[in-house]
């Protein structure tokens, strides 16, 4: 699939334009150069102009078609936000939904995330946290009651008529 920008400036004197900028873009290309651009989101990115029809998807069957009945699609259309983030739920899952409005080209750029996804480096590092504690508070017992008990060997060997050793 092939995306064609056509960038002309009209003069304000006469309407014919003086030259163009005629670029053919890949739309795989295109589509994984924003993604690697965000790789902190990750998730899926969706390209859609004005009305709803799909540049760029990573599923190529959505290419040129319409998912304007989407209801997370609706809701960035008919907001009147330039950009913004949501939760939405997307084929009974749970996804945030951030998207960016680009004016003069008409096209939405959109991200979805499955929420789940978002909070597994987030859940590890809780985990791996808790568990570095743990052990930190079990070596620090163990610690104390080693040194604990040769103070207390060494004070009870020293008492007068103690017969510790």
């Amino acid at each position: 699939n092939i995306i064609s920008l056509i960038v002309a400036e009209m003069p304000e004197t006469d309407n014919a334009p003086p030259g163009a900028l005629i670029l053919n873009i890949s739309e795989e290309k295109m589509r994984n150069s924003f993604l690697s651009a965000n790789k902190i989101l990750g998730g899926q990115l969706i390209i859609i102009d004005g009305s709803g029809r799909v540049f760029s998807h990573p599923q190529n069957e959505f290419f040129g078609q319409s998912i304007f009945n989407e209801k997370y699609i609706k809701m960035i259309m008919t907001g009147k936000e330039q950009s913004g983030v949501f939760v939405s739920n997307i084929e009974g899952k749970k996804h945030l939904v951030s998207f960016l409005s680009h004016t003069q080209m008409n096209w939405t750029f959109i991200n979805i995330t499955p929420y789940d996804d978002i909070f597994i480096e987030i859940d590890s590092f809780r985990n791996f946290s808790i568990i570095l504690f743990a052990v930190l508070i079990i070596m620090s017992f163990l610690m104390s009651l080693l040194f604990l008990t040769e103070v207390g060997k060494s004070r009870l060997g020293k008492m007068p008529g103690s017969n510790f050793q």
